[in-house]
């Protein structure tokens, strides 16, 4: 090998690497300049974000209103009915563990909100997720409404505490059935926001 060559290949070997490094440095700046900034609101055209429509954005805060204000009274009533014996504690946690996802959800769906922003697949999946929970408080209402039938046919007898806890059973069942129902239009409506 000649000292031509020998030069050659050092400074090849020199050079590329250095080459190599201002590449790379190049497309990472031209990556930065295409991605949206920290702070600034995702255009409607970012893939898989659609806006909050104003009615979905309404919708959103009804629900969640509507679960912060009765979610503790429900609760409230089950623990009384339960303590005294009118509600077995697997039925009392159910509905628990279906309202506390509720929850969850609805967190979700107010931090999307206040983005302006929906991710469309996770709202379709919180979509999906509120519609079986809207199912699940159905059937909780059903065995609710089932756990005092014996005492509600003694509704008319002086028992102060039956009438209460048939007073309190039938609340809760309105509640349960209202939530199901408002969150089964709530996931319609934002199925159709997509």
């Amino acid at each position: 090998m000649n000292n031509w060559t020998r030069t050659l290949r050092s400074g090849f070997f020199t050079v590329m690497p250095k080459l190599l490094l201002i590449i790379q440095v190049v497309a990472l700046a031209h990556a930065a300049d295409q991605s949206p900034k920290t702070g600034q609101p995702l255009d409607q055209a970012s893939p898989g974000r659609v806006a909050v429509a104003a009615s979905l954005g309404n919708d959103i805060r009804a629900v969640d209103a509507m679960m912060t204000e009765q979610g503790p009274v429900l609760l409230t009533d089950l623990k009384w009915l339960k303590s005294m014996g009118y509600l077995c504690r697997r039925t009392k946690t159910d509905i628990e563990r279906e309202l506390a996802k509720v929850q969850a959800n609805m967190a979700e769906l107010q931090l999307m909100r206040q983005s302006g922003y929906l991710d469309a697949v996770r709202a379709r999946m919180i979509a999906y997720a509120l519609g079986m929970e809207a199912d699940a408080l159905s059937k909780q209402a059903i065995k609710l409404q089932e756990a005092l039938a014996p005492a509600g046919n003694d509704v008319g007898s002086a028992d102060s505490e039956i009438v209460h806890a048939a007073r309190k059973q039938q609340q809760a069942v309105r509640t349960l059935s209202t939530m199901s129902s408002v969150l089964h239009e709530f996931a319609e409506a934002i199925v159709a926001n997509l």
